[in-house]
């Protein structure tokens, strides 16, 4: 295991500094994902490895940077090759069909832009729900406007709503 690694997480954790605006509340949240990332690459190479666990704490920690692009040429690409094969006689021709796949293929630019969107707005609810979802927030009496933003940022996530 590379020295460097031995308890990286344990002193990233215990890094402090006044949070004092919103964004190092979140940035000090960032700081928690990075470290339980750094932890269990710590533990993989310290030989127990959990693949499935790393990479949910590194894909947690990167979610803005790691979104997944789609290949709009290669989905432009698929629906020609489909396209192809119904003209080379692979399957019974159907202009409906050869229709849909060329208007599909037009819009990939645009499938992939909904989908890196989509994919940036999931980790920003995320962060959200880190940074800001405490007993306070969701207590409607006290704080209905919080509670509100809260239960809509649950709803998206398609988590149930805590129960108090």
């Amino acid at each position: 295991m590379h020295p460097q690694l031995i308890g990286l997480y344990a002193r990233l954790l215990k890094v402090e500094f006044p949070s004092t605006t919103t964004p190092r509340v979140a940035f000090q949240a960032h700081l928690v994902r990075v470290a339980r990332a750094l932890r269990e690459i710590e533990r993989s190479e310290g030989g127990e490895p959990d693949p499935a666990e790393e990479l949910a704490a590194i894909s947690d920690c990167v979610a803005f940077a790691m979104a997944e692009e789609v290949d709009a040429e290669g989905l432009a690409d698929a629906c020609r090759r489909v396209q192809d094969g119904y003209e080379d006689g692979m399957a019974p021709p159907d202009a409906e069909m050869l229709e849909r796949l060329t208007r599909l293929s037009e819009f990939a630019g645009s499938i992939q832009l909904c989908v890196r969107r989509c994919q940036r707005s999931n980790a920003a609810l995320k962060a959200l729900l880190e940074v800001f979802d405490n007993a306070e927030n969701r207590h409607e009496d006290r704080q209905p406007r919080a509670a509100a933003a809260l239960r809509l940022a649950y709803l998206a996530q398609d988590l149930p709503w805590p129960v108090r």
